[in-house]
């Protein structure tokens, strides 16, 4: 049963991990040069796939025997809040959540990342165009 139940897993992760695989590789491709806009297409990439993980501890069948059964938990409904979708909590009762404790510190790190990594290649590629003499993608014209 057991060998059953990681074939399924595996199957159901197969299109997505080569979907991810495919879109990095496109990127890589992409951003030849361009290593900051790389970077920050990579992190994005990364932050979305932590959402995702995070994500799947919010959907549960059963919540109740979910926390219970798998998780050793006992499920108290009215000591937790509503489940929220930013930040990423599903709590079977106050003092355990469903989404894992570094998912949300992740998230804030990976968004911040990105945006500073594309600041860092916006900057890079208005460097890159006064050096060579480009205005807003034309060039000047000598002759």
């Amino acid at each position: 049963m057991h060998f059953e139940a990681a074939v399924h897993i595996i199957g159901v992760l197969a299109l997505p991990i080569g979907v991810v695989a495919l879109i990095t590789w496109m990127v890589v491709r992409a951003t030849a040069g361009h290593p900051w806009a790389r970077a920050a297409v990579l992190l994005a990439l990364g932050t979305g796939l932590l959402y995702l993980w995070g994500l799947a501890g919010l959907f549960t069948f059963d919540r109740q025997e979910f926390c219970t059964l798998s998780r050793g938990q006992e499920f108290a409904p009215d000591e937790t809040g509503p489940d929220s979708l930013l930040p990423l909590s599903a709590k079977c009762n106050a003092s355990y959540d469903l989404v894992p404790g570094y998912v949300n510190p992740g998230l804030a790190v990976g968004a911040v990342g990105t945006v500073a990594c594309v600041v860092l290649a916006v900057r890079q590629k208005v460097r890159q165009g006064r050096v060579t003499g480009d205005v807003a993608g034309a060039t000047l014209d000598n002759g």
